[in-house]
């Protein structure tokens, strides 16, 4: 749950007394698709932001 709400592998990794970070992942490498589709709406939100939420304008003469 942690990693799909964002918290960095490395700190989920700790919390969890876990060696490293590879046995973190290797152990819930299951919610790893969940997080794939996250980041891809993430990403897509940031690069489209403005484009999502500014009315296109008309260029002056055409309206």
């Amino acid at each position: 749950m942690l990693l799909i709400a964002g918290v960095p592998a490395k700190v989920v990794a700790e919390r969890l007394g876990h060696a490293s970070v590879t046995q973190t992942l290797d152990t819930y490498s299951h919610v790893l698709p969940a997080l794939e589709y996250q980041a891809t709406d993430e990403l897509r939100n940031l690069l489209y932001r403005d484009h999502y939420t500014t009315p296109p304008q008309l260029p002056p003469g055409d309206e």
